[in-house]
């Protein structure tokens, strides 16, 4: 029993075997300083957004529909007001924050179909 993993080169899934089989994973990018990014941004774009891509295409082919992702509080920039309520428009200021909000774009696209996710910030 356990877990079987299927990795590559930007992500992993841990789907559990075929009697105790799940339907739900977890984002998670390696690519996270807000200065950096700024240094190197097509990195950052590339990890982050393709880290992404393959996790969902790896959910997809284990018929894997939930996710929990967690974003950042970086994808509002410079908020108007601390705590930032969850209303705020999107506006990052660094090539990091761009990619998460790129994230959540595709996966609330995937929502409007078999989807679901669970988005923490």
């Amino acid at each position: 029993m356990g877990c079987r993993s299927h990795s590559g080169a930007f992500a992993t899934l841990h789907v559990a075997d075929v009697e105790k089989k799940t339907d739900s994973s977890g984002a998670k990018q390696a690519y996270k300083a807000v200065g950096e990014s700024t240094e190197i941004p097509l990195t950052y774009y590339h990890n982050n957004v393709t880290a992404t891509l393959y996790l969902l295409q790896i959910m997809s082919e284990f018929d894997c529909t939930r996710l929990v992702y967690s974003s950042s509080a970086t994808v509002y920039g410079t908020p108007p007001v601390v705590p930032i309520p969850e209303t705020t428009r999107l506006k990052a200021d660094s090539p990091y924050g761009q990619s998460k909000i790129m994230c959540e774009s595709i996966i609330r696209d995937l929502t409007q179909g078999v989807y679901l996710f669970c988005l923490t910030r």
